[in-house]
């Protein structure tokens, strides 16, 4: 490996001297990576470093002398929330640090079957899924914001939840507060009426996604929907971008 790469950076919390020895040996001798340990055997400790310099990966014990479970895991995730987290635990804490993952933990290894191979790939694998994770939050930080600053009532149905997403726009247009529409897709299909042919109107509804075939085109269609007090607002125009349908 070029010599001027920078080193990777971890920060180890673990309170077993020997079992710190030996994840620090592990990780030195590796052949693909340079490795730089911080080792701490408390939580505050840990907390402290992770206060005053960066750090690219943290292994935690779930067993330390200040701190022990779930309740570590929180702590390092507030005080570090982009940096991967891999759990350090025995066998009789396993079923905790499967909580832990399940809560953003990147990954969990049992101490006493980890070997040099498997704690470095378990460390690469979990700064990668972090990349991935930020580059994704960063992503719908950014729709958010253009959703929020656009002119447009935009909607979006999930297709696999069910749930429906109504912009503050589009209520506003149709006349309703924020807190007056809620998550579910009959909240647009009861208020749109779609014209079909001259001088008659019928109501739209859902097609349950399970049954239905998703068209290769796109959708494009006028409306009128209901307003408060039972009014109407029309010239309204439904456009839905051509989608595929899940295996």
């Amino acid at each position: 490996m070029d010599g001027t790469t920078k080193p990777l950076s971890v920060l180890l919390i673990e309170d077993s001297p020997e079992e710190a020895e030996l994840i620090q040996v592990m990780l030195t001798q590796s052949r693909r990576e340079r490795v730089c340990v911080e080792h701490v055997s408390r939580l505050c400790d840990g907390l402290a470093c992770l206060a005053s310099a960066p750090v690219d990966v943290i292994l935690l014990d779930f067993s330390l002398p200040d701190s022990k479970g779930l309740v570590s895991f929180e702590k390092v995730r507030a005080a570090a929330p982009h940096v991967p987290i891999v759990i350090l635990t025995n066998l009789d804490d396993e079923e905790t640090a499967l909580l832990a993952v399940r809560e953003g933990a990147q990954d969990y290894l049992v101490k006493r079957q980890v070997d040099n191979e498997l704690l470095l790939r378990s460390i690469r694998y979990a700064i990668e899924r972090m990349h991935a994770e930020r580059a994704l939050w960063e992503s719908e930080e950014r729709y958010a914001l253009a959703v929020s600053g656009a002119n447009d009532g935009i909607w979006d149905w999930n297709l696999t939840t069910g749930i429906a997403y109504f912009s503050p726009r589009w209520k506003a247009m149709l006349g309703y507060r924020d807190d007056e529409i809620g998550f579910g897709i009959e909240e647009w299909f009861s208020r749109v009426i779609r014209r079909t042919t001259r001088g008659s109107a019928r109501r739209s509804r859902p097609t349950s996604p399970a049954t239905s075939r998703i068209s290769s085109t796109n959708t494009e269609c006028s409306t009128r929907a209901t307003r408060p007090f039972g009014c109407f607002r029309g010239g309204l125009r439904f456009a839905a971008p051509a989608a595929t349908p899940h295996e």
